[in-house]
Protein backbone atom coordinates (compact mmCIF):
# COMPACT_ATOMS: atom_id res chain seq x y z
CA UNK A 1 0.00 0.00 0.00
CA UNK A 2 1.43 3.34 -1.04
CA UNK A 3 0.93 6.01 1.56
CA UNK A 4 0.73 9.76 1.06
CA UNK A 5 4.03 10.22 2.91
CA UNK A 6 5.75 7.74 0.57
CA UNK A 7 4.45 9.69 -2.43
CA UNK A 8 5.67 12.94 -0.87
CA UNK A 9 9.16 11.50 -0.31
CA UNK A 10 9.29 10.07 -3.86
CA UNK A 11 8.30 13.47 -5.27
CA UNK A 12 10.96 15.14 -3.09
CA UNK A 13 13.67 12.76 -4.34
CA UNK A 14 12.55 13.21 -7.94
CA UNK A 15 12.78 16.99 -7.52
CA UNK A 16 16.28 16.63 -6.04
CA UNK A 17 17.40 14.55 -9.01
CA UNK A 18 15.92 17.01 -11.50
CA UNK A 19 17.61 19.89 -9.69
CA UNK A 20 21.02 18.20 -9.74
CA UNK A 21 22.02 19.84 -13.01
CA UNK A 22 22.61 16.47 -14.69
CA UNK A 23 20.01 15.95 -17.44
CA UNK A 24 20.21 12.14 -17.34
CA UNK A 25 18.97 12.03 -13.74
CA UNK A 26 15.60 13.41 -14.85
CA UNK A 27 14.79 10.00 -16.34
CA UNK A 28 15.30 8.04 -13.09
CA UNK A 29 12.05 6.62 -11.74
CA UNK A 30 11.73 6.85 -7.94
CA UNK A 31 9.29 4.89 -5.82
CA UNK A 32 9.21 4.80 -2.03
CA UNK A 33 7.70 2.23 0.28
CA UNK A 34 8.18 2.34 4.04
CA UNK A 35 11.42 4.40 4.02
CA UNK A 36 12.93 2.32 1.18
CA UNK A 37 13.51 4.09 -2.13
CA UNK A 38 13.74 2.11 -5.36
CA UNK A 39 15.62 3.80 -8.19
CA UNK A 40 15.01 2.51 -11.70
CA UNK A 41 16.17 3.67 -15.11
CA UNK A 42 19.11 3.87 -17.43
CA UNK A 43 22.02 6.30 -17.16
CA UNK A 44 24.84 6.89 -19.61
CA UNK A 45 27.78 6.51 -17.22
CA UNK A 46 28.80 5.33 -13.79
CA UNK A 47 29.44 8.92 -12.66
CA UNK A 48 25.75 9.77 -13.20
CA UNK A 49 24.79 6.72 -11.16
CA UNK A 50 27.11 7.79 -8.33
CA UNK A 51 25.59 11.27 -8.29
CA UNK A 52 22.08 9.81 -8.33
CA UNK A 53 22.81 7.55 -5.36
CA UNK A 54 24.55 10.36 -3.50
CA UNK A 55 21.60 12.71 -3.94
CA UNK A 56 19.17 10.06 -2.68
CA UNK A 57 21.35 8.89 0.21
CA UNK A 58 21.27 12.46 1.50
CA UNK A 59 17.52 12.28 2.07
CA UNK A 60 16.73 11.96 5.76
CA UNK A 61 13.41 10.26 4.98
CA UNK A 62 15.12 7.20 3.48
CA UNK A 63 16.72 4.27 5.33
CA UNK A 64 17.50 2.04 2.33
CA UNK A 65 17.92 2.34 -1.42
CA UNK A 66 17.27 -0.45 -3.90
CA UNK A 67 19.43 0.37 -6.92
CA UNK A 68 17.93 -0.93 -10.16
CA UNK A 69 19.72 1.58 -12.38
CA UNK A 70 21.35 0.31 -15.56
CA UNK A 71 24.54 1.99 -16.80
CA UNK A 72 24.95 1.91 -20.57
CA UNK A 73 28.73 2.47 -20.41
CA UNK A 74 29.98 -1.12 -20.71
CA UNK A 75 33.37 -0.29 -19.23
CA UNK A 76 31.92 0.71 -15.85
CA UNK A 77 28.62 -1.14 -15.65
CA UNK A 78 27.31 -2.53 -12.41
CA UNK A 79 24.60 -5.12 -11.91
CA UNK A 80 21.18 -3.70 -11.01
CA UNK A 81 19.49 -4.76 -7.82
CA UNK A 82 22.23 -3.55 -5.49
CA UNK A 83 20.88 -2.50 -2.12
CA UNK A 84 22.38 0.32 -0.08
CA UNK A 85 21.52 0.91 3.55
CA UNK A 86 22.81 2.94 6.41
Amino acid sequence: MIRNHDLFVADNLTARLRGSGIPGLRAVDVTVDDRTATLDGSLSCFYEKQVCLSVCLGAMEIDHIVDQIQVSDDNHSEAPGTTAGF
